[in-house]
């Protein structure tokens, strides 16, 4: 009976804890997902980037053509049947003549490798074009994530700023009460406003540089809410 008892107990215990890490790993999971390192960003923008996408369609192409350009001309195959309606003995198929011919084209003065040097000169140009819109696609980004890095900072500041100007409001309007001149909380409430005014608008700055880079890969909004760095 103790033992029964035991049991009915153990169990609500066991799926509590259960489903107590199944909300700790979603959460650590969803919070993971809310954050953008700078080499997660390089590396959506490298796959997924719809201007670096192009070179894969471009290097396809190219190496298609080389293969064709490596070809050799076809050979001909010619059937060729003579005296098939003849008379007498030589009437039917068996007096027949039958020529088969097998040609191709000889190709002079190297162009085969000539087709060949120009096919690869074609895919190393469109190889350093790539290269180079690389770069600057992920020189522009780390820019972006620097900038985005900064104004996050700045926002913290902008908070802290607030936090101190609404403190001292406070402080000005419990002084105001004791016969403290009311010239001073005017001053201490234009502070608090300008406060406001710079937090919301690092605010709006960082959505938008969120948006710029969530570009690089294809969105066309932001999926982290902050970015690490």
């Amino acid at each position: 009976m103790r033992y029964t008892t035991f049991n009915r107990c153990l169990k609500p215990c066991v799926w509590l804890a259960f489903l107590l890490c199944n909300l700790t790993i979603t959460a650590n999971a969803a919070d993971i997902d809310a954050t953008l390192t700078l080499n997660k960003a390089l590396t959506r923008t490298l796959a997924h980037n719809p201007h670096l996408y192009q070179y894969r369609f471009t290097q396809e192409a190219l190496n298609a053509q080389r293969q064709t350009s490596a070809l050799r001309p076809a050979m001909g195959l010619e059937l060729e049947v003579e005296n098939f309606a003849g008379s007498g003995n030589n009437e039917g198929f068996d007096s027949a003549e039958t020529t088969l011919a097998l040609s191709s084209v000889i190709e002079l003065g190297g162009k085969r490798q000539a087709r060949l040097s120009y096919a690869d000169a074609r895919i190393s140009q469109a190889q350093w074009e790539q290269q180079a819109a690389t770069l600057d696609v992920l020189g522009e980004l780390t820019a972006i994530y620097v900038e985005g890095l900064a104004t996050q900072a700045n926002i913290r500041l902008a908070e802290e700023s607030l936090g101190l100007s609404e403190s001292l409001l406070v402080t000005v309007k419990m002084r105001s009460k004791q016969g403290a001149t009311p010239e001073a909380v005017v001053v201490a409430q234009a502070a608090v406003a300008r406060a406001e005014i710079r937090l919301a608008a690092l605010v709006e700055q960082l959505e938008r540089q969120k948006v710029q880079l969530s570009r690089f890969w294809g969105d066309t909004s932001s999926a982290f809410t902050k970015l690490e760095g």
